[in-house]
């Protein structure tokens, strides 16, 4: 069986999940399953895939075989770079000290890194998001590496070196035509190859696409309000009477989420449950909303729309490149051209408008061009054809 290691971007397993989501490392272990890296580990196990997770610890590396048959390794991240790099956390601002700080991480992982690959007899690496400065460090590893888009923008990024790093890469995998053309422009030739959304667990309820909905919206992000603007959404239900809001996720910015909820008198109109861990009670949340409203700053082809189309719930989604390649503003969903409360808003009631045609084509766009059916086999090839 052909076995990859997927990197995970995040600086150490406990900044990102412990520190800013509150998981611990062994409820990640055991229950931690709704996001793009167990959903590719479970979509490319039946294509004759292993994808073993790697994640940078600054705590006991280990390697863990969960209850449900997937690899997890904690590799070690130096501690010298781990202390200097949290240290300057709060004033990193520029390209260059961001790369460094990148590029740092990648020096930090690399010995103990290349030992694991070596222990677990890794074919392929696969590296999440290839605009950082970790890549450029750890294309140079001595086996094949593939670069992927998961949302990263080359937007505040310095890309002096991109051109060497793209090309010592096996292969890119970009998301979006536009990042396409983006990596395009250092030389790479990446292959457009999309998130995919498992359609034959994620569908609609009973009555299908065509069953009404109540007047209920929903939101699936990390709450980061920057990046994924979840007080936008809350404000705009001030301009939404008589509808409700389901906030699924955590992180650094719940409070702030909580405090506007409670300025704006939405208490009984939103409910915020944390990250769901059980994946159907997830589908079911999709399955009850009238539109998922995600008006994100950027995005890499997003799971929680998929997942959301492919239940016949239109998206509510901002007006940036993925989002137009995901959508027809009117037709299978809706665009905000202002991500705004009152842009969002607006944008709820076209789809409200559109009722059950609108539900349909959704259900009709994401099953015909994001299956992990058609996907699933098109990854699989293309790191059978790298290693």
């Amino acid at each position: 069986m052909l076995r990859v290691a997927a990197l995970l971007s995040c600086d150490t397993f406990e900044d990102f999940y412990e520190d800013g989501l509150g998981w611990t490392r062994e409820d990640y272990l055991a229950r931690y399953r709704n996001d793009w890296a167990w959903e590719y580990a479970r979509q490319l196990r039946e294509q004759g895939v292993e994808l073993l997770l790697y994640a940078a610890t600054r705590g006991r590396p280990a390697a863990v075989t969960t209850e449900d048959g997937f690899r997890v390794r904690f590799v070690r991240a130096r501690p010298g770079w781990v202390r200097v790099n949290r240290a300057l956390g709060p004033v990193i601002r520029t390209a260059p000290l961001r790369w460094a700080s990148e590029a740092g991480w990648g020096l930090a992982v690399r010995r103990d890194l290349l030992r694991l690959l070596a222990e677990d007899d890794v074919d392929v690496l696969y590296l999440q998001e290839y605009w950082t400065g970790r890549f450029d460090v750890l294309s140079r590893l001595p086996l094949p590496v593939v670069g992927a888009d998961h949302g990263g923008t080359a937007h505040h990024q310095l890309t002096l070196l991109k051109r060497r790093s793209f090309r010592r890469a096996a292969a890119l995998t970009s998301q979006t035509a536009q990042e396409v053309a983006s990596a395009a422009r250092f030389g790479a030739r990446p292959v457009l190859l999309a998130n995919g959304v498992d359609t034959a667990f994620f569908s609609p309820g009973p009555g299908g696409a065509q069953a009404p909905r109540e007047r209920r919206l929903l939101h699936v992000a990390r709450l980061v309000d920057h990046h994924k603007r979840t007080t936008t959404v809350v404000r705009a239900l001030a301009h939404l009477p008589g509808w409700h809001l389901d906030v699924v996720g955590s992180g650094p910015d719940e409070q702030l989420v909580r405090d506007v909820v409670r300025a704006e008198g939405l208490e009984g109109r939103v409910v915020l449950h944390g990250f769901v861990t059980d994946r159907e009670r997830l589908r079911d949340l999709h399955r009850g909303a009238a539109a998922l409203v995600q008006p994100s700053s950027h995005e890499a082809r997003l799971l929680a729309a998929l997942e959301a189309m492919a239940c016949g719930t239109p998206c509510v989604l901002s007006d940036i490149p993925v989002f137009r390649d995901l959508v027809d503003d009117g037709v299978d969903g809706a665009l905000c051209t202002e991500a705004t409360p009152e842009g969002v808003a607006a944008a709820v009631r076209r789809v409200e408008q559109g009722g059950a045609a609108v539900r349909s084509a959704a259900l009709a766009r994401v099953r015909g061009s994001a299956s992990w059916s058609a996907v699933a086999p098109q990854l699989a090839d293309l790191l059978r054809s790298v290693a």
